[in-house]
């Protein structure tokens, strides 16, 4: 899964996503786009996998990890924007970058319980 937001100053104008997965992985990558949209950083970091079953109103628990596969791949494609603007330095900047760093980790252990 891969996602690609436009950014309008400080807010997501576009995003979309492609997926070579299940129609889950879809579902779930459609929903976390639409739900980025117009928002800026700090939103978006609080669309996680609970909030996307929410929107969703649930999928079968074994497809349940879709929802925090986008999450996930999300919150990285928000990092990389992040890392490749020229943003002001300042305390939500280094604050997001820290949440990043701590994230990284914990996909990893969220990648290895579900392979």
């Amino acid at each position: 899964m891969e996602f690609f937001l436009k950014f309008d100053g400080d807010r997501v104008s576009e995003a979309s996503f492609r997926t070579a997965g299940c129609g889950a992985s879809a579902v779930c990558g459609s929903y976390a786009a639409e739900m980025a949209l117009h928002k800026g950083p700090e939103e978006i970091l609080q669309i996680t996998g609970e909030s996307i079953l929410e929107r969703l109103s649930g999928l079968p628990r074994e497809e349940e990890p879709m929802a925090m596969l986008a999450a996930n791949t999300l919150h990285a494609a928000l990092g990389d924007f992040l890392r490749n603007t020229e943003a002001k330095s300042g305390t939500l900047l280094d604050d997001l970058m820290a949440w990043f760093k701590r994230k990284a980790f914990s996909q990893t252990k969220f990648f290895q319980k579900i392979t």
